[in-house]
């Protein structure tokens, strides 16, 4: 056939020019291609000769793609195929490589069937394959975090089918990733809790939700999660839901747990109103029952009094949801029987109180355990009640969670089972007088209020003994003198105005109450009052009655409380760790009043170092003080669980080194209490300095079990967005730096290497033979030896050389501030040497080599690609030579590649 060529009124131009393609035709018989106008416009190149021969347009492809391309046309060109297609880099005028997808079939046949001409397309899709490669990275990316994240992250379909987990969902709801995928998502949700349905409801109507709800753990133990949900469309255009979740059982439960101290810390003082008010054993019974239950959120809280002539208790009164439990029960404080040797026999008969936590799996309770789980009974609490020095039955609480009653609430029980055995002690006193006096008298002496009766004119009659702990006067102290000394000065001219208007209106009621005002105490400093007022006559006499109750500690919890809901805020929130710690400083300092407060961080060793969170204590004194603390204790740091306290550090001679210190900041004692993390491990330690000798205060040992759960629950979170956030940069396996990261420190390397007229050095480094070790001795033993080798890489470089994983077995060292070549050459040579070194891997003796490939910025490529990609050739050429050495990027390799 004659010669071809693409004029500009030809058919081949004219479709060329409309469709943005490369029309090529291929005279096979003289091996002869001739390509449209458009391939100049595509590549940035100009032919200098009308045709080129299929080993010239060879020479222009990327070496990667000509094996394949050559095998889809020789299956064309042998008639299997009618068309073939295929995807090839064509390196442009400036040197970066186009990417072209070919389709082509031959057009023309001889009469032996060979083919005589092929026609093909060749149509630019750089942009198509670098948004593949874009997707890919995004899709690596994605997947880091997904396995990666502390949250629970679940993918299911529309129709509830769990599509994907991440390892965090497993942890939160127990089962493998095999057992979620076969569970469905409606199974894991506990439907008993109205939540669920609102959640779905919302997500089915909004697409999405947010809250928090009930699960079940594959132990059926039911766990409180913050969830949030949305509907999304996947590659496959299917219609799916993301879910994320976070155990937030802990902090739930320690919500609750300052809830309930609160509220039976009202309870407390309602019982006490209850003492003073109640004329009859079973009123007051009766009142305190219903108190705790509405108060404590019990089941059932009774009062169970001994029979003298069966020795079985009986209730006294009875409140909670699961009052017919008693209809059933049989309890005794006979210790011959089982009945009688249970938690609540053996509380009277000792006289003192027994908690069981786990009620249902208590030896002693066995008798009751069937009648116990019916109405879900999991936690017990016995106090003996007394009268007149003799136990005479109990209060008893039934909680339906395990492990409900703490030390706290404990200890508040306890205190009101005493008021109320207080209680029963005055009014049996009160007995042997009339009703009236008897009456009075309980209310006068057993009152936790101060009771003042005054004249018109605000003299004082008479004061009850409470007097003495509200204001800090006795009675006799305050009888005949005026109100106005239990008042703030600036406070007497409205009292004595507001007493004017009342006598001058003439009212016959007075009825002041719940009022809160402010006391004047007997050493002078103010307090929070609440007050209430009545009028009466006695003998003769018109009376101002008044009831005066000390709400310092109520406000001081309220205050209390308010400033931990605020921390929790500051924690869900995401707020700087040293910001969050820096506010439970100041709440212990505001509550304590005279003592310093530090936290500081710890290490996994005896040696203390890094954060340090105070205002008023130097780290370095904390850390001295702590390390003798420890030492003199014979404690190690990492078996440190319970608090460690000096009283007085001028007596102690193990803390001499530290007194200099200690007087200029005026410490005169301390305590130290560990912030425990993961098995209990300390991760941190809460400091308390006193400007006095002393120990921690009742106020202290309340205060610090919540303020250490904070602390370690901050601690906690700021660790897991640590983890994440170093995930994102850094290779799991090894701790290096990752790929993504390795690609933003070259191009910021590049930039300044292009404004200094500096090298930039790249080592491209690939292990000899690792899949050998990987298919012989596992993979366990690889992941090991990729971990041996970043150690021998980072310990064998420069501090500014950077050393980064890519992936599988291929490493990289960047090299910036280098005088020339023969530096980079040391380096290699380093690691050569460092990685042929024998290494032991679970017993068993491994022995590698690696090939580096060195290519340097601006001569073997001034851009990302060309620079990696000359390094990588250069690799490749130690593999051919021989492996377990290096070599310089050559740019003759370049021709070489291509033929």
């Amino acid at each position: 056939m004659s010669s071809f060529s693409f004029g500009s009124d030809s058919l081949f131009s004219t479709v060329a020019e409309s469709v943005g393609l490369i029309v090529m035709v291929w005279e096979l018989e003289h091996d002869r291609i001739y390509l449209s106008d458009q391939w100049d416009v595509l590549t940035g190149s100009v032919c200098v000769t009308p045709s080129l021969t299929s080993a010239g347009l060879r020479a222009m492809m990327h070496v990667d793609d000509l094996s394949n391309l050559s095998a889809t046309i020789l299956l064309c060109l042998k008639g299997v195929n009618k068309f073939y297609d295929a995807e090839v880099r064509v390196r442009n005028a400036s040197g970066q490589w186009v990417w072209l997808a070919a389709r082509g079939r031959v057009t023309e046949r001889d009469a032996a069937q060979r083919a005589v001409r092929m026609v093909a397309t060749f149509m630019d899709v750089s942009q198509r394959k670098l948004a593949e490669q874009v997707l890919t990275e995004s899709e690596q990316r994605y997947r880091s975090i997904f396995t990666s994240s502390q949250h629970g992250i679940m993918v299911a379909s529309l129709e509830g089918t769990i599509l994907s987990v991440n390892p965090a969902a497993c942890q939160i709801t127990g089962y493998s990733e095999a057992e979620l995928l076969q569970v469905d998502r409606a199974g894991l949700l506990d439907f008993t809790d109205p939540r669920a349905s609102e959640l779905l409801e919302q997500r089915r109507l909004t697409g999405r939700c947010q809250g928090h709800l009930r699960m079940i753990r594959k132990d059926r133990v039911p766990i409180e999660v913050a969830l949030s949900s949305a509907t999304f469309v996947s590659h496959a255009g299917c219609l799916n839901t993301n879910v994320v979740l976070q155990d937030v059982t802990e902090t739930r439960a320690t919500e609750r747990k300052l809830q309930r101290l609160t509220s039976l810390y009202d309870a407390r003082s309602r019982c006490n109103h209850a003492i003073i008010e109640s004329r009859t054993p079973q009123a007051l019974f009766a009142a305190v029952c219903k108190i705790v239950v509405e108060c404590g959120e019990f089941g059932l809280a009774w009062i169970a009094l001994i029979d003298p002539l069966t020795r079985h208790l009986k209730p006294a009164c009875a409140e909670g949801a699961q009052r017919a439990y008693l209809d059933h029960s049989l309890i005794s404080v006979d210790p011959d029987i089982p009945a009688g040797c249970g938690p609540l026999g053996r509380a009277i008969r000792q006289g003192k109180y027994i908690i069981s936590n786990d009620f249902l799996e208590d030896p002693s309770a066995l008798p009751w355990r069937d009648l116990a789980a019916q109405h879900a009974f999991h936690a017990i609490a016995v106090f003996p009640l007394e009268q007149s020095n003799a136990t005479i039955g109990a209060l008893v609480l039934y909680a339906s969670e395990k492990h409900y009653f703490d030390a706290q609430l404990v200890a508040l029980l306890a205190a009101i089972a005493r008021d109320i055995s207080f209680g029963l002690d005055n009014m049996q006193r009160a007995i042997a007088l009339s009703n009236n006096e008897a009456r009075f008298r309980t209310l006068w002496e057993t009152s936790t209020d101060a009771i003042l009766m005054m004249t018109h004119g605000s003299v004082i009659r008479y004061a009850n003994p409470a007097l003495q702990d509200v204001f800090g006067y006795l009675p006799e102290q305050v009888v005949g003198r005026h109100l106005g000394m239990l008042q703030p000065q600036r406070l007497h001219a409205a009292h004595v105005k507001g007493v004017q208007q009342y006598v001058q209106s003439r009212q016959q009621h007075l009825n002041w109450r719940g009022s809160n005002v402010v006391g004047l105490h007997a050493d002078g400093h103010e307090f929070p009052l609440e007050i209430a007022f009545s009028e009466a006559c006695i003998d003769g006499e018109q009376l101002f009655i008044g009831f005066m109750r000390d709400i310092t500690e109520r406000k001081r919890n309220h205050d209390l409380i308010k400033r931990q809901n605020g921390i929790l805020k500051l924690i869900s929130g995401g707020t700087d760790l040293e910001v969050t710690l820096a506010a439970i400083n100041q709440m212990i300092e505001e509550q304590s009043g005279d003592v310093l407060c530090a936290i500081e961080g710890l290490p996994d060793s005896d040696d203390l170092q890094a954060w340090h969170v105070s205002t008023a204590v130097p780290d370095s004194f904390s850390r001295a003080i702590l390390r003798h603390a420890l030492a003199s204790n014979t404690v190690a740091l990492s078996d440190w669980r319970l608090p460690l306290t000096v009283t007085n550090l001028e007596a102690d001679p193990a803390y001499a080194g530290c007194l200099a210190i200690a007087r200029e900041q005026e410490i005169r004692a301390c305590s130290f209490w560990p912030i425990l993390g993961r098995l209990d491990h300390p991760m941190a330690t809460l400091a308390l300095y006193y400007r006095h000798p002393r120990g921690p205060s009742e106020l202290e040992h309340f205060l610090l079990p919540s303020v250490l759960d904070l602390a370690g629950l901050a601690i906690k979170n700021k660790r897991s967005d640590e983890r994440i956030r170093f995930l994102a940069h850094h290779d799991d396996l090894t701790g290096l730096p990752n790929r993504m990261r390795f690609l933003q420190e070259l191009s910021l390397a590049l930039a300044r290497a292009a404004r200094s007229g500096h090298q930039v050095g790249l080592l491209f480094l690939d292990l000899d033979r690792f899949k050998e070790i990987n298919d012989t001795l596992g993979h366990h033993v690889g992941d090991a030896v990729l971990r041996e080798v970043a150690n021998r890489l980072r310990a064998n470089v420069r501090e500014v050389d950077m050393v980064a994983r890519l992936g599988g077995d291929e490493f990289v060292v960047m090299a910036e501030d280098f005088s020339d070549s023969t530096v980079l050459s040391g380096i290699a040579r380093k690691l050569t040497e460092q990685i042929a070194l024998p290494m032991v891997i679970d017993q068993q003796d491994c022995h590698l080599t690696a090939s580096i490939g060195i290519s340097t910025y601006p001569d073997d490529g001034d851009n990302i690609p060309a620079l990696i990609r000359s390094a990588d050739i250069a690799m490749y050429r130690v593999k051919e030579g021989g492996r377990n050495s290096h070599q310089f990027f050559d740019g003759r390799d370049i021709g070489i590649e291509a033929s």
